[in-house]
């Protein structure tokens, strides 16, 4: 029965492991993505390249593990300690990213990154105003039984 019991134990460990890995994987594909569309999308529809120099993501339960930068930009992870200290630092406003969970669309996975443009007010409170969003798409390829980038989609209001 102990021998069962470890047996049964290593097999959930691994598939655990195995899939925080792969959502590990797919995060970090649609953060490339992302940050792919800036100059492509957000530059020529929205704020301007400037106001992602850095990237400012909202820390999420999601995400493991975040890149230091991404095509020369620095990535920093927005926490409840540290947000006001990153909006003074940027005279009060700044970009902040929200990483959504990964949704289920008919055949496909994606993954929303939606900019807020944030203004700190006094009492360390931030209002939130959203303007554009990015969805990044990945397909099931049966062959390779692997998630595979499929598409990306930007809209904005």
């Amino acid at each position: 029965m102990t021998r069962l019991s470890t047996l049964f134990f290593i097999l959930i460990s691994t598939i655990s492991y195995g899939q925080e890995n792969l959502t590990d994987s797919l995060y970090q594909e649609a953060f490339r993505k992302f940050e792919s569309q800036i100059p492509e999308y957000y530059t020529k529809y929205s704020v301007g390249d400037a106001a992602f120099q850095n990237i400012y993501v909202q820390e999420n339960r999601y995400m493991s593990v975040y890149p230091d930068t991404i095509h020369g930009r620095a990535v920093i992870v927005l926490t409840s300690k540290n947000y006001a200290k990153h909006y003074r630092q940027n005279g009060g406003k700044l970009i902040q990213v929200e990483i959504r969970a990964i949704q289920t669309h008919q055949d496909r996975l994606g993954i929303a990154f939606i900019p807020y443009h944030g203004s700190l007010r006094k009492k360390k409170e931030v209002d939130l105003y959203l303007t554009d969003w990015t969805n990044v798409y990945f397909r099931f390829n049966s062959e390779s039984e692997k998630w595979e980038f499929d598409h990306v989609e930007n809209a904005g209001i």
